[in-house]
C-alpha cells in the first residue's frame, strides 16, 4: 500500500515538474516574440548558442579526462583505445 502511494505522489511530482517547464517554455517564447528595448545588458550578454558550445566542449574534455582516470590503460592499451574512442566520439555528436 505505501509503494503505491510513494508511485502516485511520483508520477504526481514528474508531471508537475513536466507541466511547470512547459509553461516557463511558454512564456519565454512569449517574451521573445514581445519587442526589446535596448539596454546595455542585452550587449553584455554572451550569445547563448555559443554559451552552449562551450559548456558542451567543457563536457567533453572533462568526460575524457575522467574515463583516462579511471581506466589503468598501459601505454600500448592507450594507444589503441583513445583513436579509437574519439572515433566512436565524432560518430555519436
Amino acid at each position: 500500500m505505501n509503494q503505491k502511494k510513494v508511485l502516485v505522489i511520483t508520477l504526481m511530482l514528474i508531471a508537475f515538474a513536466a507541466t511547470s517547464s512547459a509553461l516557463a517554455q511558454n512564456s519565454s517564447s512569449a517574451k521573445k516574440d514581445a519587442p526589446k528595448s535596448a539596454t546595455a545588458d542585452d550587449a553584455s550578454q554572451p550569445h547563448t548558442d555559443d554559451f552552449i558550445e562551450l559548456l558542451r566542449k567543457d563536457v567533453r574534455s572533462q568526460k575524457k579526462q575522467i574515463i583516462a582516470e579511471n581506466m589503468d590503460l598501459s601505454d600500448a592499451e592507450a594507444e589503441k583505445f583513445w583513436p579509437v574512442y574519439d572515433l566512436n566520439s565524432q560518430l555519436c555528436s
